[in-house]
């Protein structure tokens, strides 16, 4: 299974800022995607520290 998002969403997402399932579409399809998505969640906590370093460090023009 594949899950897409727009640029945009995933970087709120890993600034903290972005619900997951609030940002999913709706429709029979997106409650899978949602499923998935929950499931991968607890994986991509450890990252949000360093991506919020590196938006600091070299991208402060994509911090919300």
């Amino acid at each position: 299974m594949r899950l897409t998002v727009s640029s945009e969403v995933a970087n709120r997402y890993f600034q903290g800022a972005e619900n997951v399932p609030i940002a999913s579409p709706d429709g029979a399809s997106s409650r899978v995607a949602t499923c998935a998505a929950l499931e991968l969640i607890p994986m991509t906590k450890p990252v949000y520290a360093r991506y919020r370093a590196l938006l600091k460090a070299d991208f402060p023009h994509l911090i919300v």
